[in-house]
Order: C-alpha cells, then sequence, then structure tokens
C-alpha cells in the first residue's frame, strides 16, 4: 500500500515538474491538449514502457505484486491529476469567486461591504472578453463577419454540458 502511495504521488509530482517547467518556457495555446499530454499519455507511456521493459529483460522485479502497485499508483495519480484538471481553469482564468474572495481577504480584520467590493473586475472585458478570447483559442467558436459562432468541436462540447446538465436535473444557468 505504501508503494502505491508514493508511486502515485512520485509519479504525480514528476508530471507536474513537466508541466511547471513547460509553462514556464512557454504557456501553451491549447493547454487543455498539453494537460492531457503531461497527465494523462506522459505517464501512461512512460509506466507502460518501464513494464513493459522490464517484462521483456525477465526482470525478477516484474514479480512480487508490482503490476498491482504500479496500477495503484497510476490509479492514485490519475484521481490527483482529474482534481487538478478541473481546478485548473480556475487559476489561470478570470474567476469571479476568486475575485471576490481576495478582495474579501485583502480588507483584513475590518471586512467589506458588498458595496465596496471592486466592481470595475466584473465589466464585459472581464466578464465576457476574456472568456471569448478563450473559446476562440480552444476552436470551439470563431468570429465570422462581426458575429460570434460556435464551431462543430464548440457545439458537441456544448451538447455534453447541456446532457450532463439535464441528467443532473439542474436549471439551464446557474445552480448546483
Amino acid at each position: 500500500m505504501k508503494e502505491m502511495l508514493l508511486g502515485g504521488l512520485g509519479l504525480f509530482a514528476l508530471c507536474q515538474l513537466v508541466h511547471i517547467a513547460v509553462w514556464r518556457v512557454r504557456v501553451p495555446v491549447a493547454y487543455p491538449l498539453w494537460l492531457l499530454g503531461v497527465f494523462v499519455a506522459l505517464p501512461t507511456v512512460g509506466l507502460g514502457g518501464w513494464l513493459g521493459w522490464l517484462a521483456l529483460s525477465g526482470s525478477p522485479l516484474l514479480t512480487g505484486g508490482l503490476l498491482v502497485q504500479a496500477f495503484g499508483a497510476y490509479v492514485l495519480h490519475g484521481a490527483l491529476s482529474g482534481v487538478y484538471a478541473i481546478a485548473y481553469p480556475g487559476v489561470i482564468h478570470f474567476s469571479p469567486t476568486t475575485e471576490i474572495a481576495k478582495a474579501i481577504a485583502k480588507s483584513g480584520e475590518r471586512g467589506v461591504t458588498a458595496a465596496e467590493l471592486d466592481l470595475p473586475l466584473f465589466g464585459a472585458e472581464h466578464m465576457v472578453g476574456l472568456r471569448l478570447d478563450n473559446l476562440a483559442k480552444a476552436g470551439m467558436i470563431e468570429r465570422r463577419a462581426g458575429r460570434l459562432a460556435a464551431t462543430a468541436k464548440g457545439a458537441r462540447i456544448a451538447r455534453v454540458f447541456v446532457a450532463f446538465r439535464r441528467l443532473l436535473a439542474l436549471p439551464e444557468l446557474g445552480g448546483g
């Protein structure tokens, strides 16, 4: 069990270091694909290659539950990576909730009233403009003759989210 825990944490930490190194050089425009590459493809190929090499070389390391330990470590890494991927957009993009929390925390013991919050943060530039830029960069929308249109990819992804919200019996806007 300890080997699974340490292996999963180590695999996630290694992927995190690769992620940080790549982002320090240049933040990828198609960051969701890069996140998949770093946190899914890289460990899958690496772990699979290592286990394959052990098997082909006839190494005795492959005995004694190593496959179970490697699988457990991989599952833990996958769980950590999934949580990280879900939280990541909140880290890199403008988040109204995060901005409100930062403004309240900045006020210290004094606190703030709702009227004192820095409402210019919630203008069209931050609330809509940044999101439109991100959707365009991700290939989910395109601009045509001054209008915005969903691409086939964007429409497909939107349908998935709408279907999932309906499955959870959530209203179309907000809630949940």
